[in-house]
């Protein structure tokens, strides 16, 4: 780049150089000090020369560059990475993509030892998040705060030192190292703010504090601490719309469907009677308030007894705690509607506009929601690198790390006396006093509510004295439905550990040799509770507490949108209560009634996985003509041992609710079912890189990599094997069985490229028999 000198700059140049001759020949004699270029172009030159070094495709990001941006958690660290993208829950980053892969075909390191997953979801979703199920080896990086490493390394090919499962990338997070450092003491300490200005009750401005410590006694031991504490209070608003119905015109025109009346009103119905129409089931407006607390530590002790020897013992442990209490506004439609309008979509005609004139009054949901989740991860390593010749080193590492997502809300004692935690409460609430309503996406696509009520035809209804006639939407026109708890967890344990020798042979070669071994255990385990309050019809209007109840303006919460509503306005009206408290209200009240709390779901799963490898690889640095070049040839070869049990509870009885709602209670007996599968693949790997001149180099990689079918997939049970008998449930086990083959890819790369930044890539996936051995039993617990 040219850089053109002002007079200013020249004038300053020339009075530096004059003082410097006029102070005579010994200045310019004396040392030179090396000038350092730091900032982002410093940056983006390591990560240039990470990628050009590297064998394979390595991309990098150093912990000077993370301080450099805002990042809330290591996720979003992570996406400044090329090929890299992340999932945003509640608007942090949480689950990352490598180069079009998931987060269950990505493979998470800390130091290069395997970091456990456990992750049950039930945090910022949809309606269905409190059903959540924790069955997932995708690495949630929102629980480590991005200020506690020195660096993330990811590596997009496969090679043969690194273990499989990084189907789309293996991420390699590293921890400080505290004789890296200069010698003596060393730290930092990070305090800001953050301000939310989503926030409707909470607080906007809250804490983030991080601490770095670290001591390095004369390159023989050294200690360094981390430790990081964050807060967060933020809300959300959200508008969906739920059970979408696709049909053609002509069944949608079908009477005997329930769509349509001989009276309805259509307007814009498509001229093709086989042309499809998509019709809602209802429309709901979501308030949410988060809470989300995080702590993490990470404690690194080294210790060089001789220049030889290096032992280093490391620890991490990371909390996660979150909350959400949600208030829903449900707007659902009876069928069938008195006038539809679509639009012109000349593939699927969409509902714009829905009006139904109910005959007496129906409800409108208000259902209060409470979600709590707390993740762990716990991580503890030891590693010694020994030098026992010149360009011969041994290193030895053995790691223990456990994950778990567990419920951190309301206690409860189920029927058979267990007693469990809930991260999912849910008590669903309406009024039944809606005379008409409608649903409109006209404007903006925003889904507008409008209603008109009647809170007379219920004054008198049920136990509880019935609707409060006041001609106003109101808390005293509640009345209960349905509540439902759910406790789900999710516990990952692994342990392992390997040895490695690397040998420089000399003259341009290298061999790493070693083998490596880890054991991983997965718990995973749902219980879902339901009692029936005044049903889905509200049999007893008024048997809600009014004095648990918030009423607040919910239209008025959409600040980006105008749901159109006038002041005074019924439609406006949404109501909040903490779920846990109106659950105790309402449960104790009906339990007293004789409609007591009873066990829908009951799932308890164990997934055991033994994993040994063995690995070599050759590494070649030469010359062709005058081309550098460098060649690695390596081969993993990697055994999987897998058992899978479930204890299946056997059903006591099929409940028909209403439509095709069914509802099933069960006993307390549990049939345990196993099934043993195992497998091993051989991964050979191929890369040859060619500097083509001092700003171009060419690469051809040839790999094989693999990844380990998801958790969920290596479960046997199957809600369709609660009732069957032993020999079907064998017969749903062996399906389960086909799951456990992992997914394989070959991959050929070639790129030429400045810097190493790849240009060709293609990826072809097939499917590798596995199945070797499938027995299985099952008995009385």
């Amino acid at each position: 780049m040219k850089f053109e000198k002002s007079k200013l700059s020249q004038a300053i140049y020339t009075a530096l150089v004059g003082s410097s001759l006029a102070g005579g020949q010994a200045l310019a004699q004396g040392p030179v000090e090396e000038v350092v270029v730091q900032g982002i172009r410093a940056s983006l030159e390591r990560a240039m020369d990470i990628k050009r070094d590297s064998a394979g495709v390595v991309d990098a990001i150093s912990a000077e560059d993370i301080g450099k941006f805002p990042d809330t958690n290591l996720a979003e660290s992570l996406q400044r990475i090329t090929g890299v993208a992340i999932d945003r829950v509640n608007g942090e980053g949480a689950e990352i993509t490598v180069r079009g892969f998931g987060g269950g075909n990505n493979l998470v390191l800390l130091n290069g030892r395997h970091l456990p997953s456990a992750n049950v979801s039930v945090i910022g979703g949809d309606q269905n998040a409190a059903f959540a199920t924790g069955a997932s080896r995708s690495f949630d990086f929102s629980n480590l705060a991005s200020e506690g490493v020195a660096g993330l390394e990811v590596y997009k090919t496969g090679r043969a030192t690194v273990a499989g499962g990084g189907l789309g990338g293996t991420v390699n997070i590293k921890t400080h190292r505290p004789l890296e450092q200069e010698e003596g003491f060393s730290g930092a300490v990070l305090a800001k703010i953050v301000h939310d200005k989503s926030v409707i009750e909470g607080d906007e401005n809250t804490p983030e504090i991080s601490a770095m410590l670290s001591f390095n006694g004369s390159d023989v031991w050294g200690v360094s601490l981390f430790v990081s504490h964050q807060e967060r209070d933020s809300s959300a608003m959200s508008a969906t719309v739920n059970g979408w119905n696709i049909r053609t015109v002509e069944q949608f025109l079908d009477t005997g469907n329930n769509f349509v009346s001989p009276t309805t009103t259509i307007a814009n119905v498509p001229a093709s009677s086989q042309q499809f129409v998509s019709v809602p089931n209802d429309s709901r407006w979501h308030r949410s308030d988060f809470t989300r607390e995080r702590d993490n530590a990470m404690l690194t002790v080294q210790f060089r007894p001789t220049d030889t020897l290096t032992l280093t013992l490391d620890a991490l442990t990371a909390t996660n705690t979150q909350q959400e209490q949600r208030s829903d506004k449900t707007n659902w439609f009876n069928r069938p509607f008195d006038a539809v309008q679509f639009d012109d979509n000349p593939v699927v005609a969409t509902t714009v506009f829905l009006y139904e004139d109910i005959a007496g009054v129906k409800d409108e949901g208000f259902e209060q929601q409470m979600y709590n989740i707390e993740d762990t991860l716990d991580e503890v390593g030891f590693n010694a690198q020994w030098t026992l010749s010149d360009g011969v080193d041994l290193t030895f590492d053995v790691y223990s790390a456990e994950a778990e997502s567990s419920p951190d809300g309301m206690s409860l004692t189920l029927p058979d006396g267990r007693t469990i935690t809930n991260n999912a409460v849910t008590v669903s609430i309406g009024a039944p006093v809606i005379a008409e309503h409608s649903l409109d996406f006209r404007r903006s696509g925003f889904p507008q509510q409008f209603i008109s009520i009647d809170d007379t035809v219920r004054d008198t209804a049920g136990l509880d004295g019935g609707t409060n006639a006041n001609g106003e939407l109101d808390a005293g026109d509640l009345g209960s439905q349905m509540a439902r708890t759910i406790s789900s967890s999710q516990l990952t344990e692994i342990t392992g550990g390997s040895v490695t020798l690397n040998w420089d042979v000399g003259d341009g070669w290298r061999v790493d040799a070693g083998v490596d071994a880890r054991s991983l255990e997965m718990t995973q385990k749902r219980i879902q509770t339901q009692q029936v309050l005044g049903d889905w019809g509200i049999n007893n209007p008024g048997d809600v507490d009014t004095s648990l109840i918030e009423t607040f303006c919910i239209a008025c919460q959409f600040k980006e949108f105008d749901p159109g509503l006038p002041e005074g306005d019924p439609g406006r009206i949404g109501f909040r209560a903490n779920a846990n408290e109106l659950f105790q209200q309402l449960s104790a009240l009906y339990d007293s009634r004789g409609n007591s709390l009873f066990v829908t779901n009951d799932e308890n799963n164990t997934v055991e996985e033994d994993i040994s490898a063995v690995f070599i690889q050759v590494t070649h640095d030469g010359e062709l003509g005058s081309l550098p070049y460098q060649v690695v040839l390596g081969v993993r070869h990697e055994q999987t041992d897998v058992t899978s049990t479930s204890l299946i509870p056997v059903p006591q009885n099929i409940i028909w609710q209403s439509d095709n709602d069914f509802t099933i209670t069960l006993t307390s007996e549990r049939l345990p079912v196993t099934i043993e599968n195992d497998y091993s693949n051989t991964l050979p790997n191929l890369d040859l890189k060619v500097e083509l001149s001092d700003a171009l180099v060419g690469s051809l990689l040839l790999q094989q990599d693999d990844r380990a079918a998801g958790v969920r997939q290596l479960v046997c049970e199957h809600q369709r094997g609660h009732s069957a008998p032993p020999d079907r449930q064998r017969r749903v086990c062996r399906r389960a069985a086909a799951a456990t083959r992992p997914s394989k890819r070959w991959s050929r790369r070639t790129s030429t490229s400045r810097s190493s930044t790849i240009t060709a890539r293609r990826v072809i996936s097939r499917s590798g028999p596995i199945a070797r051995r499938s027995t299985i039993s099952s008995g009385p617990v």
